[in-house]
C-alpha cells in the first residue's frame, strides 16, 4: 500500500508494506521559475511583451489573405465575382492594415523588454524595418485603391499593375517579418520565461 505525505515543498511516497519512503522535490513557487518574483507572473497573459505576439497575428492573415482575394479578382473574368472579390479584399487589407499599424505599437513595447535578454540584436532590428516596410506598403494600397475607385478612371490599368507590385511584394515582406519574428521568440527565447530548476527534474 502507498501512501503521500506533503510538507511544505516535498512529497513523499510511503510504501506501508516494505517501510520505504522515497522524497521527490515539487516544484513550490519559488523553484518554478528563476527569473520570476511570483507565480502569477508566470501565468500573467497581460505582459507587456506577450500583447504583441497575442495582436500580430490577425493582421497577417488578413493581409495575406486579402492580398491573395485581390489577385484573384485581377484574374477572374465574371464582372460580380471580380467586383465583390475586389470589395471584400479592399476591406480585408484596410483592417489588417490598421491593425497591423496596432502591432507595431506592441511590438515596441515588447522591444523594451526583451532586447536586453537577446543574444542577437540585429535581428530584432531587422524584424522592426522590415514589419514597417510592410505596413507602409499596404498603407499605400489602401489609399491606391481608393484613389483608383474614386479619381483613377483614366489610369485603372496601371494603378492596377502598381496594386498588384504592393501586393505581391508586402506579402513577400510579411512572410519575411514573420520568420523573423518567429526566430526571435524560437531560437533566442523572446518573451520566453525559462523554467526554473524544478522544472528539469
Amino acid at each position: 500500500m502507498t501512501k503521500y505525505i506533503f510538507s511544505k515543498d516535498f512529497l513523499y511516497e510511503k510504501n506501508i508494506s516494505s517501510i520505504s519512503t522515497k522524497k521527490f522535490e515539487l516544484w513550490p513557487y519559488k523553484y518554478f521559475n528563476e527569473r520570476c518574483k511570483m507565480k502569477t507572473e508566470t501565468f500573467n497573459m497581460w505582459r507587456q511583451e506577450l500583447l504583441h505576439p497575442m495582436s500580430i497575428h490577425f493582421p497577417i492573415a488578413l493581409l495575406i489573405l486579402g492580398s491573395c482575394i485581390f489577385l484573384y479578382s485581377v484574374s477572374v473574368g465574371e464582372r460580380s465575382q471580380r467586383e465583390f472579390s475586389e470589395r471584400m479584399s479592399f476591406y480585408l487589407i484596410l483592417i489588417g492594415t490598421l491593425t497591423s499599424w496596432f502591432s507595431i505599437y506592441t511590438g515596441s513595447l515588447a522591444a523594451r523588454v526583451v532586447t536586453s535578454m537577446l543574444c542577437d540584436v540585429n535581428t530584432n532590428i531587422s524584424h522592426k524595418d522590415t514589419a514597417y516596410y510592410a505596413t507602409y506598403i499596404f498603407t499605400v494600397f489602401t489609399f491606391l485603391k481608393i484613389f483608383r475607385e474614386e479619381y483613377g478612371f483614366n489610369f485603372r490599368k496601371i494603378i492596377t499593375f502598381l496594386l498588384i507590385c504592393l501586393s505581391v511584394s508586402g506579402t513577400a515582406l510579411l512572410i519575411y517579418t514573420s520568420h523573423l519574428g518567429s526566430s526571435l521568440v524560437f531560437q533566442q527565447g523572446a518573451g520566453v520565461l525559462a523554467p526554473g530548476t524544478g522544472c528539469k527534474k
